[in-house]
């Protein structure tokens, strides 16, 4: 696993993010890195035919200051993470730091903060204050492989209904077959306006 290279997602100055790359750099020839993210707008997504957003501009500009080839693939999430899991040389990005992960990867650097909170459709009826409220529902929309998924399942949830992605939640959150759908603040008002997106294979 020391192979591994994960970004995580916290907030970092871009000077310190490439003398750590450059320190940091895994074992083997880097041209055969793999660089994989999700669908996970404004963050990382696809526009035009090709893998943008704001840390994807960021890992391209560490891959053109190292000269290493830039193989960005988007694919769905709990995929590219077992992929980091279990091969080396991959770059994972964006990834949440929690303590259960932390020996996992080799972690590089922070590049924004995030929360994880339960939204329901504007007009529902559905209210909430606490998390005992919340396991009343009938379901709640979550990503697999999601640390706030992981965390749910640890408290004890049981009307968790996971998919691969968070557009696909959005737009079953839309159409009414959820009461509830996990998302991060950073990201939810951009997922909810996308259409569900066929992810590269």
């Amino acid at each position: 696993m020391k192979k591994l290279i994960v970004f995580s997602v916290f907030l970092l100055l871009f000077a310190e993010y490439s003398s750590l790359m450059a320190k940091d750099k895994p074992e083997g020839n880097p041209s055969e890195l793999r660089l994989l993210t999700e669908e996970y707008p404004p963050v990382t997504f696809m526009q035009d035919g090709e893998v943008t957003g704001l840390v994807t501009d960021v890992v391209r500009e560490i891959l053109k200051r190292l000269d290493i080839p830039d193989t960005i693939r988007l694919i769905a999430w709990n995929d590219a993470y077992q992929q980091a899991l279990l091969n080396p040389n991959v770059v994972l990005f964006s990834v949440t730091r929690t303590p259960e992960r932390e020996k996992l990867f080799h972690w590089i650097g922070p590049i924004c903060r995030e929360r994880s909170a339960l939204y329901a459709k504007k007009g529902s009826l559905v209210k909430i204050k606490t998390l005992d409220d919340a396991k009343k529902v009938k379901t709640i929309g979550t990503v697999q492989g999601w640390f706030s998924e992981d965390f749910l399942k640890a408290q004890g949830f049981t009307n968790l209904e996971s998919v691969q992605g968070p557009v696909e939640n959005a737009k079953k959150l839309m159409e009414g077959k959820l009461d509830l759908c996990d998302f991060h603040d950073i990201t939810a008002s951009e997922i909810m306006k996308r259409p569900v997106i066929v992810l590269m294979t």
